[in-house]
C-alpha cells in the first residue's frame, strides 16, 4: 500500500532547464559549455573521447553522451584483454578517464548545479509540487546524482531518511532510496577492495576528489555508479560498502514498487536500456500481482504527450501487462 515517486533526469531538466542539467545525450554538449577547456582538464578523457569520434557515429568531441562514452571506455577496460590491438589508449589512459569521467559528473551536476537548485527550492514547480503531497512511508526513486529532490523535501520541511541498509529504521518519515548513487555519497577508498560511504547533504566538489599518489593514500570519490551496460556494482558477490548500498537501493525501490497502489513517473522513461532497472521494476509487478486487488495508477509528468506515450508503451510492453495499470498524463515538468 502506498505510493512510489520515480524521478529521472527529466525531472532536474525540467526543473532547472536542460542546458543546466542535462540528460545522458546532451552531456557533452553542456560540458562544453560550462567547462569550455574540459579537454586540457581532463586529458585522458578527451584521448578517449577522441578516439570513440571514429567509432560511435555521432560523437564529437563537442557533443557527445554520457551513457556512451562512459559506456565505452567501461567496456574498454574490463574487455582489455580482447580489445587492447584496436588503437584505444593504454589501460592507464582509460583508468585515469574514468576518475576524469566523474570530475566532470561534479561539475555538471554538483558545482554547476548550486545556484540552481537553491533557486528550485525557494521558488515552485511541478517536481516540489509532486513532492509536496508525499505522506509518511511513500518511496522517493531518484535515479539522480544531483541533490535536487533532497532540497525540495527539505524547503517543504519533509523528514526522509536515506536508508544505509535495507533493515534501517524509516520511522513516520519518506523513504528516498538512490539506485545509481549521489554527489552526495562520499566515498573513501583505502585499497584492497576496501570503502566507506559517508552521506552528506551536499554534493563532493570536483575539487574534493583526491586520488592516491603525493603523499596520499586514500581516494575519494563521489558514491555513484556510472551508466554503464556491466554494472558490476549490482553483483552478488561484490562487498564493497558501495555495492552493498547501491543493492540495499535497489531492494527497497523493488519492494515499494510492487507494493504501491499510486506510481508517480516525473521525467523518468523506462527506457530499454536501462534494462536493469526494467528487470526489477518488472519483478516488482510480477510479485505485485497477487496482492493488488485492482490496477496500479500510473500518473506520468513528461515533456509532452509523445514522450508521456512513450513511457505508456515502455511500461506496457515490458512491465505491467494490460489490465495490471491505468495510466495518465499529468504534464510537463516545470519551474513557476
Amino acid at each position: 500500500m502506498g505510493r512510489v515517486i520515480i524521478v529521472g533526469a527529466g525531472a532536474s531538466a525540467g526543473t532547472l532547464s536542460a542546458e543546466n542539467a542535462p540528460i545522458c545525450r546532451d552531456f557533452g554538449k553542456v560540458l562544453q559549455r560550462k567547462v569550455p577547456r574540459w579537454r586540457v582538464a581532463y586529458p585522458n578523457l578527451s584521448s578517449c573521447v577522441e578516439y570513440l569520434c571514429g567509432v560511435l557515429p555521432g560523437t564529437d568531441p563537442g557533443d557527445w553522451s554520457l551513457d556512451r562514452v562512459w559506456g565505452a571506455i567501461d567496456n574498454q577496460y574490463k574487455l582489455f584483454g580482447i580489445l587492447h590491438h584496436d588503437g584505444f589508449p593504454d589501460r592507464s589512459t582509460i583508468v585515469c578517464a574514468g576518475f576524469e569521467l566523474k570530475k566532470a559528473v561534479c561539475a555538471v551536476y554538483g558545482d554547476q548545479l548550486r545556484e540552481r537548485i537553491d533557486q528550485a527550492a525557494r521558488g515552485n514547480g511541478t517536481l516540489k509540487a509532486v513532492l509536496g503531497a508525499t505522506e509518511p512511508n511513500d518511496c522517493i526513486v531518484s535515479l539522480n546524482y544531483d541533490n535536487l529532490v533532497e532540497r525540495l523535501l527539505s524547503a517543504l520541511g519533509k523528514e526522509f531518511v536515506q536508508p544505509k541498509n535495507e533493515r534501517s529504521s524509516f520511522g513516520d518519515g519518506l523513504i528516498l532510496v538512490k539506485p545509481h548513487g549521489s554527489l552526495t555519497w562520499w566515498r573513501r577508498l583505502f585499497g584492497r577492495g576496501t570503502d566507506e560511504i559517508e552521506i552528506r547533504t551536499e554534493p563532493l566538489r570536483e575539487s574534493e576528489i583526491q586520488l592516491p599518489g603525493n603523499g596520499k593514500d586514500v581516494e575519494v570519490q563521489p558514491g555513484i555508479i556510472g551508466p554503464v551496460p556491466h554494472k558490476t556494482e549490482l553483483l552478488y558477490e561484490q562487498r564493497e560498502n558501495l555495492s552493498r548500498l547501491v543493492q540495499a537501493h535497489w531492494s527497497l525501490a523493488r519492494r515499494s514498487f510492487a507494493s504501491a497502489d499510486v506510481i508517480d513517473v516525473v521525467g523518468y522513461s523506462f527506457p530499454e536500456e536501462d534494462d536493469h532497472a526494467m528487470l526489477i521494476f518488472q519483478r516488482a509487478a510480477y510479485l505485485s500481482r497477487e496482492r493488488r486487488g485492482g490496477p496500479v495508477e500510473v500518473r506520468v509528468y513528461q515533456r509532452d504527450e509523445g514522450e508521456y506515450e512513450r513511457v505508456r508503451e515502455n511500461l506496457k510492453r515490458n512491465v505491467f501487462h494490460s489490465s495490471e495499470a491505468n495510466y495518465s498524463f499529468r504534464g510537463p515538468v516545470r519551474i513557476d
